[in-house]
């Protein structure tokens, strides 16, 4: 997919990098934009899988989504460019993520399938785990690859949830579109492996290569 997080978060970075230097100046911290993020997600997501049957409802997703995509960047701005980063907000960056992820997509349990739906949030998590591994054993930092990252599952939930809003069901024609996720997820999280893998093999090559120099 080309509309993901991956492809929208540098402009978005460029966009709010004014905003970001505000709420520092306010004294608002990257720790609770990450709180905010993943609390929000979990709100919309309950709230939406309790009332699954009022179809309307579901034009929050979207904008929820973009809205969280929003406060993602600005924690990293804040993170990285306002020296907030730490290993406290690491850990609450990565746990609140796959919670928000999970919460958002449990109302399309009642809607595309509760077993297609159960085994994409299984598998997201899954492929975030085997990215996040990229920081200890591939020497490039956290993997991001595709086809279908987390931007990339993202950009699946909104179009089911715009089509539930407009349609006011799914099909089985929504239920394919959830699978062919769980297929690209499977694929992304071999992917991931692989490319880590290489990275750790080109390091450790030159590693050893800098020791013989070096002797």
């Amino acid at each position: 997919m080309i509309l993901t997080s991956h492809y929208l978060k540098p402009q978005l970075r460029q966009w709010l990098k004014a905003p970001a230097q505000a709420l520092v100046n306010r004294g608002i911290s990257a720790n609770q934009l990450t709180w905010a993020a993943a609390g929000g997600s979990l709100v919309v997501g309950l709230l939406l899988a309790l009332l699954h049957q009022t179809a309307w409802l579901f034009w929050l997703l979207p904008v929820w989504l973009l809205l969280r995509l929003a406060l993602d960047v600005l924690d990293g701005l804040m993170a990285q460019d306002f020296m907030q980063e730490s290993a406290e907000g690491a850990y609450w960056a990565e746990a609140g993520a796959l919670a928000a992820d999970a919460a958002l997509w449990l109302p399309m349990t009642w809607l595309a399938g509760a077993f297609p739906v159960g085994v994409l949030i299984w598998l997201g998590a899954v492929c975030e785990s085997v990215g996040l591994l990229g920081k200890v054993h591939g020497f490039h930092g956290r993997r991001e690859d595709g086809p279908m990252a987390r931007g990339d599952r993202m950009v699946v939930l909104a179009v089911l949830a715009v089509w539930y809003a407009v349609a006011g069901n799914l099909n089985w024609a929504a239920q394919l579109l959830v699978w062919l996720a769980v297929a690209a997820t499977a694929y992304t999280c071999w992917v991931r492996m692989q490319n880590g893998l290489r990275g750790y093999g080109a390091a450790q090559t030159a590693a050893v290569t800098d020791d013989n120099d070096n002797e």
